[in-house]
Order: C-alpha cells, then sequence, then structure tokens
C-alpha cells in the first residue's frame, strides 16, 4: 500500500509539472499583459519597466525555469491585479469554491444513487423510462442556461432563493444544483448500468434461492459491489466539477475561484493564471489518491492486489 501511495504521488506529481508548463505556454500566447494593465497613453519606458518587473523582458527558456524553480518552493508569483502574492490570492478564494464542489458533488450523490438503484430494481418499467429519459435531459442541458432559468423561476418569480451565492448556505442551493446537475445524470446512468450488472451474478440468484428478500439482496449483497465504480467516478467527476465552477461562479456571482480566474485572463494576470491551474491540478491529484486508497479499502480484490 506504501509504494502504491508513493507511486500515485511521483505520477502526481508529473501531472502538475505538464499542467504548469501547459499554462505557462498558453498564457503567453495571449498577449502582453502590459498593454492590458497600462493606460492607453502609457509611454514605452512605462511599459518596458512594467515588464521587467514582470521578468517578461527575459528569454523565454528563463522564464520558465525561474517559474518552475519557484513553484518548488511555493513562490507562484506577485498578482498584477490585488498586488499580492498570486498563491494567497487564490487560496483565499479556495474555501468557497471547495464548498461549491462538494455541494455538487454530494447532491449528485445523494440524488444520482438512489435514483440509479430504483431504476434498476424497475427494469423495462415506466419509473426506469422516465428516470433515464431525466438523466439524459440533464446530461445535455448546458449550465448556464439552466442556472439563468433556476434564477428566473426561483429567485426572481418565487423568491425562495437569492439570486447570488456567498450569503450563507441557502444561496448555495441554485449553484449547487446548477453545478451537479450533469453529474446527477451521470451517476444515474452509472448506477443503474453497475446495478443491472450485479444483480445478474450468480451469488444474487442464490441469495434469491434462499430466499433473502429485496432489502438484504440490494442493500447487503448487490448495492456494495455495485458503488465500486461510482465511487471511483466520483473522484474523478470532483475534477471535473472543480474546473466547472468557473462558468456557474459567474451566472451566480459565486465569490469563489472561478469569478477570480475570469478577471485574471481579463487582465491577462499571468501569476494568478498559472496559480490557479496548478492549485487546481494538485487538488484534483490529491483526491485521486485518496478515491483509489477507498476504492482499495471497499474492494478487497484490490486491495489484495495493491498490497
Amino acid at each position: 500500500m506504501i509504494g502504491f501511495v508513493l507511486r500515485r504521488t511521483l505520477r502526481g506529481v508529473v501531472v502538475v509539472f505538464a499542467v504548469a508548463t501547459a499554462i505557462f505556454v498558453l498564457v503567453r500566447l495571449t498577449g502582453d499583459p502590459a498593454s492590458v494593465y497600462l493606460p492607453l497613453d502609457a509611454t514605452q519606458e512605462q511599459i518596458e519597466t512594467l515588464r521587467a518587473e514582470l521578468g517578461l523582458n527575459l528569454p523565454w527558456w528563463e522564464q520558465y525555469f525561474r517559474y518552475i524553480a519557484n513553484i518548488a518552493t511555493g513562490d507562484l508569483g506577485r498578482s498584477l491585479i490585488y498586488a499580492e502574492p498570486a498563491l494567497d490570492t487564490v487560496l483565499s478564494r479556495l474555501p468557497a469554491t471547495f464548498q461549491l464542489t462538494v455541494a455538487g458533488l454530494g447532491l449528485s450523490l445523494v440524488i444520482g444513487v438512489p435514483l440509479g438503484v430504483l431504476s434498476a430494481l424497475r427494469h423495462g418499467r415506466p419509473t426506469d423510462s422516465t428516470v433515464v429519459s431525466t438523466a439524459v435531459v440533464l446530461q445535455n442541458m448546458p449550465s448556464f442556461w439552466l442556472g439563468i432559468v433556476l434564477i428566473a423561476v426561483f429567485a426572481v418569480s418565487l423568491g425562495w432563493f437569492p439570486p447570488a451565492g456567498g450569503k450563507g448556505l441557502v444561496s448555495l442551493v441554485l449553484p449547487a444544483v446548477t453545478l451537479g446537475a450533469y453529474s446527477i445524470a451521470a451517476i444515474i446512468r452509472l448506477t443503474r448500468s453497475s446495478m443491472l450488472e450485479v444483480l445478474s451474478q450468480s451469488y444474487i440468484r442464490t441469495a434469491d434461492a434462499k430466499g433473502a428478500g429485496t432489502r438484504r439482496r440490494v442493500g447487503i449483497h448487490a448495492l456494495p459491489n455495485a458503488l465500486l465504480p461510482v465511487l471511483s467516478f466520483a473522484g474523478m467527476q470532483f475534477g471535473v466539477l472543480l474546473g466547472g465552477s468557473v462558468v456557474v461562479e459567474a451566472v451566480f456571482a459565486y465569490p469563489g475561484m472561478g469569478s477570480l480566474v475570469i478577471q485574471a485572463v481579463n487582465a491577462r494576470d499571468f501569476a494568478l493564471i498559472q496559480t490557479f491551474a496548478v492549485v487546481v491540478a494538485a487538488l484534483i491529484v490529491f483526491i485521486n489518491v485518496v478515491v483509489d486508497l477507498l476504492s482499495a479499502v471497499v474492494d478487497p480484490q484490490l486491495r489484495s492486489r495493491l498490497t
């Protein structure tokens, strides 16, 4: 198990390094931040002074090696917009985004798993068709459109929830539903297919022959095995939701990392954009390692292979 953790950690470091390299190249293709940050009447001397402060006057390869060396020491640069360390700025917004992501994923599991199980148990019946059709609709619904509809109906017309996020748990409901809608549909379909596969296994038929009731057959024998792929998928989906929160946060004016990175992109704040990408990549790697360990705890066969 220790060897597994070390291998995954090393692989995660490589992934973060690759993300840092890719974002370093991409942000420099967007143009010179000095032309955006400084006023239109700025002199060439002022532009060159700012470029020197940002280290953009150096050759690209020297900028890159300085950037990688600074990441190793925890120095991800200084934000052009906020005039403070970019890492501090991103980490100050991280709790809000993390809360929204956990809420969206939790909602996906709470709604998706029971509906997936119900659909599998009612396979071929109207209930199954209704659940599957609902999942297909949710998977093809753009998050920004869904967010606007939810605001129009539940915030403006009914007044049940505030139209913007960041004002308590009540204001988290609409953003969480918007963010988790796609994941709800995906988890419904994955749970349904996994349950159908498990219910066709011989040990389930043996339990039926021994007179096991539906609750025991499903809750004890089928569901724990059917949830293994769902658990792995949920870990991967956490990263998807973390990255997808950018659009949702913009729709609901939610004070998280998403709205921060939009500001950074508009201002070409290289340090802030790079820090956001590195922090998100590191979080996704960490969550995936945790999910793999949980899967090993739940699945004895996987645990025996790792040890």
